[in-house]
């Protein structure tokens, strides 16, 4: 048996609206904007969806300043901070282009 998949995420507001920024222990796997309207059990539906067989946990603040750094290059308010990405988890979603942002209604 394999060991379940576990991601984290944290919901932040940007200039763009809220951004859900989700992480594994080594990067950022994905950005989606979320509309405002939405909730939590929103969000999970959408990443169930997008990532199957994997377990996603509210950040604690472990990887908080990846969030709060992916935020800040959004705003265009700071451009030199570093953000690790993730990038074994796109294989998951292959077929998306990888700079493609969804939005969650």
């Amino acid at each position: 048996m394999q060991a379940p998949k576990i991601l984290r995420y944290a919901v932040s507001t940007s200039q763009a609206g809220r951004v859900l920024v989700l992480m594994s222990r080594t990067g950022v796997v994905d950005v989606v904007l979320v509309a405002d309207d939405t909730t939590p059990r929103d969000w999970a539906e959408l990443l169930a969806g997008r990532f199957p067989d994997t377990r996603f946990i509210l950040d604690d603040g472990e990887r908080g300043s990846w969030a709060a750094a992916v935020v800040a290059r959004l705003d265009g308010a700071r451009d030199d901070m570093v953000v690790p990405i993730d990038l074994a988890w796109r294989s998951l979603r292959a077929a998306e282009p990888l700079s493609r942002a969804s939005a969650v209604r």
